[in-house]
């Protein structure tokens, strides 16, 4: 081929590839903000509350929101989540059971979260454990059924503690 031949080939190529994508980009439309908004939950469109160090700082990060929720621990929740969950953790130390790591949880939760009148339930989950073996949990809370009639309250606890070398101590074995 010639070399305006091969000019005119690629020119024919490029004209009738062009309507192509011209018509698939002219077909585009974007959606408009109300069918967005009509995808996305109600509870994401509407913007969240800042807490009292969030909101002095201007900005949220992990520490201050860490720090929000230290502040507004005591609020009632159980309102507007199933189970209002707190944690802690913290390292612990005895003679007999050396150092060791314990930790609690606290949960609040509403069987009927209609009935405003009724108090809400809760529950307490305490852990710990040492390096010599100790170890101990407990958990205990009460239980609101529905109608106000009827409250359960219950306290489980076990502890296991391995003979720590004082079974022997000062007795004779003849």
């Amino acid at each position: 081929m010639t070399g305006w031949l091969r000019w005119v080939a690629v020119l024919a190529a490029i004209v009738g590839v062009a309507p192509c994508v011209s018509a698939q980009v002219t077909h585009f439309q974007p959606a408009d903000s109300a069918m967005i908004d009509s995808l996305v939950p109600e509870e994401f469109r509407k913007p969240k509350e800042l807490g009292p160090f969030s909101a002095t700082f201007g900005r949220e990060t992990k520490f201050l929101s860490y720090l929000d929720g230290l502040v507004t621990g005591n609020e009632d929740r159980s309102f507007s989540k199933p189970f209002d969950i707190n944690f802690i953790a913290t390292p612990s130390y005895t003679r007999e059971g050396s150092f060791g790591i314990g930790g609690g949880a606290t949960g609040l939760y509403r069987t009927d979260r209609t009935d405003s009148i009724m108090q809400p339930s809760d529950v307490t989950l305490i852990g710990n454990a040492t390096l010599n073996g100790l170890f101990s949990v407990r958990t205990n809370g009460n239980h609101h059924f529905p109608g106000r009639k009827l409250r359960l309250s219950y306290k489980l606890e076990y502890n296991y503690t391995p003979l720590l070398g004082y079974h022997s101590r000062g007795l004779r074995s003849e």
